[in-house]
């Protein structure tokens, strides 16, 4: 869970229409600083892709930018703004902006992105330091509904904020500034860059909550602060929502207190059937198949925060990892833990052709280099954990989709209004994709339409009551007949 540092209160007077954004497949591939800017392609509404707010950009190829940035103006900051280019949905406007160095946008710069509009308002956010500006109002980012992907450092970056307060009968001028260190700005001079609302991007289709694939085994992965599976007050909410997912293997973050059999229990009285689940430390792993026992070897030197068990599946072995990794600026600590876990997977207790999925909340908020760890093996203290290790069983890396929304183009899987961090993609899914084949969703009740809400007993403020992360939802199917 992510802690707040900064706390703006006038988000809710400058929502648009009147509402606050919502808590709302690709592995995104690390930056390396030389990120090429996308072809110079004209592109219609038809021949748009959605654009998923995901961190990833390929989606964004065939869209022409709206503005080059010449290279070698960095400041001393090290910023060289680059390609720039603008979209916008029925509800968003979306940005890509190349940086020409590796960041944390939402920590280590002074970016800034001003928005104005001749006759309506002018739109300032401070990317580093979290704050924004209506009309010389001070606000955070639920009041401009802004999001950037990815969340972890980065070289490029997708920013999301809301459009309803501008008119779509004039243009749009739009300017990136890094004013901290005598920073570089695009464009150079004052003009700025116009945008004439003349790139739509078509809506994404929304996915099933149901299972899609016939025989398919359903994890839930869900971060519940403090129990909240079993707190008084939030039950009736985790309840609605655990009933219309109706998942065979939960994995749950933030059990603090509680022991596993009280998960047992409610889960029976929710679910039906047999449960039975495992803890360690606040993971707890619980399952209507039977777990497998024997194959864990306690001396393998996987850390507690990792939490792997096997299950069954129809006499075929599944690991399942859980794991809730260091939390915020901690960044040597969850490194440490990525490396450990590569190195459990190339010297521990697996055999050869074991499939396995890791699921979570990761906290991945600060060097992207941990998720190349976890994805492609590539270990930083080889000292320490050994040499790198390409962890699917083909001699490949893992894959690490950006589940969607299932009734939107957001990918994040925590959000809270009041704090100064905007929403991010904390919780992930990483697979054996050599074994596995793996689709889902992540479910945020305040998007889906009525009458599916209807349909599955949800109430549209569910999700967003129940906890600051989202449920991540995975149905999984063996590729070889089991």
């Amino acid at each position: 869970m992510r802690r707040a540092l900064i706390f703006l209160p006038i988000f809710a007077l400058l929502a648009c229409n009147g509402q606050l954004l919502p808590a709302s497949t690709h592995t995104p591939e690390p930056p390396d600083g030389t990120s090429p800017a996308p072809a110079a392609t004209a592109t219609s509404e038809t021949e748009s892709p959605p654009l998923i707010v995901d961190g990833s950009f390929s989606d964004w190829e065939p869209i022409e930018p709206a503005h080059r940035d010449p290279a070698g103006d960095a400041g001393d900051s090290g910023v060289d703004i680059g390609a720039i280019q603008i979209a916008h949905s029925d509800d968003q406007l979306l940005l890509r902006v190349e940086l020409g160095k590796i960041v944390n946008l939402q920590a280590e710069t002074a970016l800034s992105l001003e928005i104005r509009q001749e006759g309506g308002p002018t739109i300032r956010y401070d990317f580093g330091d979290r704050e924004g500006y209506f009309n010389g109002l001070t606000v955070n980012h639920s009041g401009l509904g802004v999001v950037t992907m990815p969340t972890h450092s980065s070289d490029t970056f997708e920013i999301a904020l809301w459009h309803s307060r501008f008119s779509q009968d004039a243009p749009l001028t739009l300017s990136f500034a890094d004013p901290g260190r005598n920073g570089d700005q695009a464009p150079n001079d004052e003009t700025g860059i116009t945008y004439a609302w003349d790139r739509p991007v078509p809506a994404v289709d929304p996915l099933p909550l149901q299972k899609t694939a016939p025989g398919a085994l359903r994890v839930l992965s869900y971060n519940v602060p403090m129990d909240g599976v079993l707190d008084g007050g939030r039950a009736d909410l985790f309840e609605r929502i655990f009933r219309a997912l109706d998942p065979d293997v939960v994995l749950i973050q933030e059990a603090r207190n509680r022991p596993a059999a009280t998960y047992e229990t409610r889960l029976e009285d929710w679910l039906g059937g047999d449960w039975t689940a495992r803890k360690q430390r606040d993971l707890i792993i619980a399952s209507r198949l039977p777990f497998l026992d024997g194959w864990q070897d306690p001396a393998a030197g996987l850390h507690v925060r990792l939490f792997p068990q096997m299950l069954d599946v129809n006499g075929s072995p599944l690991v399942v990892f859980t794991a809730h990794l260091s939390c915020c600026a901690k960044d040597q600590e969850r490194q440490e833990q990525a490396d450990g876990l590569i190195r459990y997977l190339r010297e521990g207790p697996l055999e050869a052709g074991t499939p396995f999925l890791i699921l979570g909340d990761l906290n991945l908020v600060g060097d992207f280099r941990q998720v190349r760890t976890l994805v492609d093996g590539d270990i930083l203290d080889e000292g320490r954990f050994g040499p790198d290790h390409l962890p699917d069983w083909d001699a490949t890396g893992l894959a690490a989709p950006a589940l969607r929304h299932s009734h939107s183009r957001m990918t994040y899987t925590w959000y809270d209004s009041g704090d100064s961090f905007g929403p991010g993609r904390l919780d992930y899914l990483i697979f054996t994709d050599s074994l596995l084949a793996a689709q889902g969703f992540v479910l945020d009740t305040s998007r889906l339409p009525e009458s599916l809400l209807a349909d599955f007993g949800l109430q549209a403020e569910d999700t967003g009551k129940a906890s600051d992360h989202l449920p991540l939802v995975v149905d999984v199917t063996f590729l070889t007949p089991q």
